[in-house]
């Protein structure tokens, strides 16, 4: 099974949205994804959405996708804010699965 990582740094913002959306639908076309998220400074709510999209779409296709996400970094702090802390399990630990099932 092809596994790519799509690593996510710096500050994150609609600004990268459709970039973003591309190169996670490129990559789970090929296979199971993991999202690093830790490096992660700012990022807004469309790039939080998309990663719930994401989880979906692996979901959907029956892909394993796998987002690690610092539980104290911004993104963390952000989905909680937004109510999507449990979409990212980050409240329990630092890493969330997707296979098979929407959450």
């Amino acid at each position: 099974m092809t596994s790519t990582m799509v690593p996510l740094s710096g500050e994150m913002t609609l600004a990268e949205a459709d970039a973003l959306s591309r190169t996670l639908q490129d990559a789970l076309a090929r296979g199971a994804v993991g999202i690093d998220a830790t490096a992660l400074i700012g990022a807004d709510a469309a790039i939080l959405q998309l990663l719930v999209s994401a989880q979906h779409m692996a979901a959907r296709t029956g892909q394993e996708l796998q987002v690690s996400m610092d539980a104290s970094g911004a993104a963390a702090a952000l989905a909680d804010r937004l109510g999507l802390d449990r979409a990212f399990a980050v409240s329990r630990n630092e890493q969330t699965h997707a296979k098979g099932a929407a959450r």
